[in-house]
């Protein structure tokens, strides 16, 4: 191979591509050569089954058959658990969580919230959950574990151990936008109707304000989560209806501003 080996996630992922791309979430989808083939019945599986078969066959690409899985209703994929029901963290990735020890230290704070960060959409909020642990990150903050640091690691942990689950994203649901900001952080949750009537979380976002974003009028702050929301969830929002739920009536009256940078997010 040209350059070594270090060019053979890229060549592979080529491959695939080349050879499912007709198939492309219609049938199945991959990363590298995990291949998920969703389905909503048996014969429908067969039949989405034998069109990846026949796929590869042509390919003259080979699987071993003890690494295939078929017909599970729930499927451990890229740390997440997916089924219809939807989808919730890992299940090894929880037990790592649930016995992760107090950081000593600012490499193992590091360490817990990259590990954590990972599942971050399942938590509202979560920006301002864990800013007390991020506090301990700063250059020249000296590293002293609190009652405050505890609270949000135990409750962090809670969160994430009691297996929150995310419905699947349809396209065609009823869709809401709920935005909330606060001067230390600002969240955005996409909800979907489901099959039951109810609104159940898809994804949820948030993050930190900058020193500058905290000194914001409550009605810009609440403004900038929705543009920022919007910007974050583009992928799920794109080409769809959808509501936008915020608890700050006086932003309606922003739509005559003359300011710059309300203009500019109107665009």
């Amino acid at each position: 191979m040209v350059f070594g080996l270090i060019n053979a996630p890229y060549e592979f992922s080529r491959l695939m591509q080349r050879i499912l791309h007709p198939l492309k979430n219609k049938v199945a989808m991959w990363y590298l050569d995990d291949i998920l083939v969703p389905s909503t019945s048996f014969d429908d599986m067969i039949k989405r089954l034998r069109q990846v078969l026949d796929a590869l066959k042509s390919a003259n690409l080979t699987l071993k058959f003890i690494k295939c899985y078929f017909g599970f209703p729930e499927m451990a994929y890229l740390g997440f658990m997916l089924s219809a029901d939807g989808v919730r963290s890992g299940e090894q990735k929880m037990v790592v969580v649930q016995h992760f020890p107090r950081p000593q230290n600012k490499q193992e704070v590091q360490r817990f919230l990259g590990l954590c960060g990972f599942f971050r959409r399942f938590i509202t909020h979560y920006a301002q959950l864990v800013l007390p642990i991020n506090e301990l990150l700063k250059e020249k903050v000296a590293f002293t574990w609190t009652t405050s640091q505890e609270t949000s690691f135990q409750t962090l942990k809670k969160k994430l151990v009691s297996k929150p689950i995310l419905q699947l994203y349809n396209s065609t649901a009823h869709t809401k936008l709920y935005c909330d900001a606060s001067s230390v952080g600002i969240s955005g949750m996409l909800l979907q109707r489901g099959d039951n009537g109810h609104l159940h979380l898809v994804h949820a976002v948030s993050k930190k304000t900058t020193s500058a974003e905290g000194n914001y009028h409550s009605s810009r702050l609440e403004l900038m989560v929705i543009v920022w929301s919007m910007t974050r969830l583009r992928q799920h929002l794109i080409g769809i209806k959808f509501i936008v739920m915020t608890d700050h009536q006086a932003i309606v009256h922003t739509q005559k501003t003359v300011q710059p940078q309300i203009v500019r997010w109107a665009f």
